[in-house]
């Protein structure tokens, strides 16, 4: 079966702790993404966004989990999904990297599709989804930081 890639970069003016603190922070993702709920079903290790983390999500009916397989603050989160969406062996990678004057957010995935013909709508779905996440995660992290200065 092919693999599809998606890979979306948005630069943020935030600093990479102030970016890495939404991102780690499952629970925060509601305030700032277009999820309707997101929540713990399992913490991590460590406690609670680190590796084996359960990370509860909801979109209108739509419901999904991902388990966190890299935390290393402050730079780089992996995760694996388990959803409605019909695609499998599914990984994502976010790597924030230190700019001059901000961060570089890379949300890169990796999936197979698990019925004929999927995998290329599913990868023009997950490009939209993943680019407005890092768009949303990246102007959340900026407002954030200009709501405490």
């Amino acid at each position: 079966m092919p693999r599809f890639n998606v890979h979306k970069e948005v630069d943020s003016m935030a600093p990479v702790e102030a970016v890495w603190a939404l991102l780690a922070d499952v629970t925060t993702w509601a305030t700032w993404s277009s999820f309707n709920e997101s929540s713990y079903a399992v913490v991590g290790v460590p406690a609670p966004h680190g590796v084996g983390a359960q990370r509860a999500f909801r979109s209108g009916p739509f419901r999904s989990v991902d388990t966190v397989l890299t935390f290393d603050p402050p730079t780089r989160l992996s995760y694996g999904y388990r959803g409605p969406l019909p695609i499998k062996n599914y990984r994502a990678d976010v790597v924030l990297t230190p700019l001059e004057a901000g961060t570089r957010i890379t949300w890169h995935s990796e999936f197979s599709n698990s019925l004929p013909l999927v995998g290329p709508l599913m990868r023009l779905l997950l490009g939209k989804v993943l680019g407005d996440l890092a768009t949303a995660l990246a102007r959340s992290a900026e407002h954030s930081l200009a709501a405490k200065g």
